[in-house]
């Protein structure tokens, strides 16, 4: 992994992600820039900059709800005879971060899910007779590139730091 410090260039991205790494009461950061900019680069390099020990979790575009929130593991309820709860990728980022690359392109459901869990701190799970409450307070990294459309208002709502996108971002060698 590429240390946050070797990276050259986008110093506005830089600076946003590490005042949220000091303050993350700001919610998140969000980074629009063209493709090849190295801005995914950036926000997990940002893993290293953040303490020991600090949950970074991927989001995939292409993430289902039960892998969103979380639900019954199947698999090892059969195999113990006892349900078992899996916790959901929101979930497994609390404390820490949850970088979504290419925002933008993200499902609306998947989109509310995570306004949700980020205005209330926690995420309900309501999956096949179980109701549990999760913990899901995280900061939230988000990537796009502008010309494959905007992010959600309401998202962009809950986020401290929105890095401006103009030619001088455009960070491509």
């Amino acid at each position: 992994m590429i240390a946050f410090t070797d990276i050259v260039g986008m110093d506005l991205a830089k600076q946003a992600l590490m005042l949220l790494a000091v303050d993350s009461s700001l919610g998140g950061v969000v980074i629009p820039s063209a493709v090849g900019s190295g801005k995914s680069t950036l926000a997990r390099a940002f893993a290293g900059i953040l303490p020991e020990g600090t949950p970074f979790v991927e989001l995939p575009l292409n993430v289902t709800e039960d892998r969103l929130i979380g639900g019954v593991d199947l698999e090892a309820t059969l195999a113990s005879g006892v349900r078992v709860v899996q916790h959901g990728v929101l979930s497994k980022a609390h404390g820490g971060v949850l970088y979504v690359d290419s925002l933008s392109l993200l499902d609306s459901s998947a989109v509310s899910h995570i306004m949700d869990a980020m205005s209330r701190g926690e995420v309900l799970v309501e999956r096949e007779g179980l109701s549990e409450v999760h913990p899901a307070s995280f900061m939230l990294v988000g990537t796009y590139d502008p010309t494959d459309g905007e992010v959600r208002m309401g998202l962009i709502d809950r986020v401290g730091i929105i890095v401006p996108f103009t030619a001088q971002n455009d960070y491509r060698a």
